[in-house]
């Protein structure tokens, strides 16, 4: 039973620290319904997509670096170390919420920033799980691989 409560604790966390990460992708389908003139009611797909998709994404990675690594990092550290992505998600939702109308330095400005938090967050996963190891840079370029791979899906 603890095992369960384990997992369905890290899925809730990380469903939520999702809605964080990709709020810029939530702000940009409220702005398709305000255009659209549709039911703002239907924003919960938006938000169930985010969510998912961080907790499949996280998934993939915890998974790499267990096959990679033989370790995998506390739920603490996983969410400290990701903190860059959220904040980069929060700083595209500014963007995408005020400066919707000036296309080009949004989009540049967004996508800078979650390359950064994507570079940011996973030197952080790596340094905290891979304290002295010689496995530091499998572990970022495990990462890296993973998310690089993930993140351009849906954009």
């Amino acid at each position: 039973m603890r095992m369960v409560s384990k997992l369905f604790l890290w899925f809730l966390l990380l469903f939520l620290w999702g809605i964080v990460v990709y709020s810029y992708q939530i702000v940009g389908f409220y702005w398709m319904i305000v255009v659209l003139n549709g039911e703002l009611s239907r924003i919960w797909l938006a938000v169930l997509v985010a969510g998912l998709r961080f907790v499949i994404q996280s998934a993939l990675l915890l998974g790499i670096l267990k096959l990679v690594l033989k370790i995998l990092p506390s739920l603490e550290t996983y969410l400290k170390s990701t903190m860059p992505l959220a904040l980069a998600g929060i700083t595209g939702s500014i963007l995408r919420f005020f400066y919707n109308g000036w296309i080009p330095f949004r989009v540049i400005m967004e996508q800078v920033a979650l390359i950064l938090g994507l570079f940011m967050a996973m030197l952080l996963l790596g340094k905290r799980i891979s304290s002295g190891r010689k496995s530091y840079l499998s572990c970022v370029l495990a990462g890296l691989l993973v998310f690089l791979v993930l993140i351009p899906i849906p954009l």
